[in-house]
């Protein structure tokens, strides 16, 4: 069978699913004196809180985009600390590129240019996260909510041209397997692809006769 990843509702359906079921909110957020080059965020149970917990992991990437044909480029990691000697690591500050006590580096910090990158973090128990803006003149903000809002509808539009796509190729694989008179015949039809390899990746028939069995 050709490798193929679960389609993109699907994959947001469950981590949404994992996160609620098993993560307790905890807030990140800019620290206003922050600069591109000196990033520093503040860390609680409640937006400018004074409660913390201790931080098992911190990352940083760059925000995933969908371009104008709805093809996914992927974030990049630009900094990854984790660590479970967290005795110390219950901090409310946390400066970008220098891990709490406990924690070590897994990737070196990278420099932020101009750009929307995500941080975040989980600690014990919970996790949280923030999108922000690196602009040309060195300074940093928060993602707001209409730019957010934007995000979400771009994300809506290539979730519903990829279950379009999924469904299209699943009409022709029942198509096929119909038609199929011999064992060797439906072996073919297993491996053939339908869907649009270059957006949404290459999921033969025999992924969709398993994972959605009932439209079968």
């Amino acid at each position: 069978m050709i490798r193929c990843r679960l389609p993109l509702l699907v994959a947001v359906v469950v981590v949404a699913s994992s996160l609620i079921a098993c993560s307790l909110p905890y807030y990140i957020w800019l620290l206003p004196f922050s600069t591109a080059r000196h990033v520093m965020f503040g860390l609680a149970t409640e937006r400018d809180g004074s409660e913390v917990r201790p931080v098992t992991r911190v990352e940083v990437v760059s925000c995933g985009r969908i371009t104008a044909d709805l093809r996914v480029v992927p974030a990049d990691t630009f900094w990854l600390a984790q660590g479970w000697d967290v005795e110390q690591s219950a901090v409310h500050r946390l400066t970008y590129g220098q891990a709490p006590p406990g924690l070590r580096d897994k990737r070196a910090a990278l420099t932020l240019e101009p750009g929307c990158y995500h941080a975040s973090v989980s600690v014990q128990p919970g996790s949280g996260g923030v999108t922000f803006w690196v602009t040309a003149d060195g300074k940093v903000r928060e993602s707001t909510t209409t730019e957010n809002d934007s995000m979400g509808a771009i994300m809506g539009r290539r979730i519903r041209a990829e279950i379009a796509d999924a469904d299209r190729a699943i009409e022709r694989c029942k198509a096929a397997y119909a038609a199929a008179r011999t064992a060797a015949d439906s072996s073919r039809v297993d491996k053939t692809v339908w869907t649009d390899r270059a957006r949404f990746g290459s999921c033969d028939c025999d992924f969709f006769r398993q994972y959605y069995w009932s439209r079968f």
